[in-house]
């Protein structure tokens, strides 16, 4: 049965809610920190935060290198880890300028939650993405059905991919106010279609006539 900590958790809710009004993090991200804090405060078996000692760090670093993912049934990815540990790193960053933490937790102490120099690097590896060709989207696109209405939607979708590059969650978000067809480009705006990162992006399509033929 999992523990818990009262007062870990009063802090820990006060450090969340500081992510997400202070530091205007959006929900994804303070879930994540609250999930790589509670990683860290179950290996020390939920001891108060104010008990912290650099040995607990040691042996959480340890412990997540040997973890093996339930998802994958391979060793956490060295991205992963990063993400966990820095989570850790901010939280006790800020714990250190809590009234009754300050005189038990250090700054400094927090550096113990950096990864090794190897593992950065390896985390912060760009791995190239497999992607078709124009060539290869274009035989896939000339062999779609185009029978039925759903068919002909389905065929101007995947034409609306191929031309503007755009994210499938933009593109569900789209609507038509959002196209340009005298100048051929699409205008993702941020404050109403789900870009990444909430960045509003203009695509412009090599022929506005593909753009005019999808829209009607």
């Amino acid at each position: 049965m999992r523990k818990f900590n009262e007062e870990n958790e009063r802090i820990k809710r006060r450090y969340l809610q500081y992510l997400k009004r202070a530091r205007r993090k959006d929900a994804s991200t303070v879930q994540k920190a609250a999930e790589g804090i509670l990683r860290f405060e179950a290996s020390t078996n939920y001891a108060d935060f104010k008990r912290f000692h650099i040995e607990q760090v040691n042996k959480f670093q340890d412990r997540i290198n040997a973890e093996i993912s339930k998802a994958t049934g391979k060793p956490l990815s060295k991205s992963t880890i990063r993400t966990i540990l820095n989570a850790n790193k901010g939280f006790f960053l800020w714990l250190a300028d809590q009234s009754g933490y300050k005189s038990r937790i250090r700054h400094s102490d927090a550096d113990y939650f950096n990864m090794d120099a190897k593992g950065q690097r390896v985390a912060s590896t760009v791995r190239e993405t497999p992607y078709p060709s124009m060539e290869m989207t274009r035989h896939a696109f000339n062999f779609m059905p185009e029978v039925t209405e759903a068919d002909k939607r389905n065929k101007a979708i995947f034409a609306f991919l191929m031309l503007t590059g755009a994210r499938d969650g933009a593109v569900a978000s789209l609507r038509l106010k959002h196209m340009n067809m005298i100048d051929g480009c699409v205008y993702q705006d941020a404050r109403e279609v789900r870009t990444k990162n909430s960045k509003s992006i203009t695509t412009f399509c090599p022929s506005s006539n593909g753009l005019r033929q999808m829209a009607f």
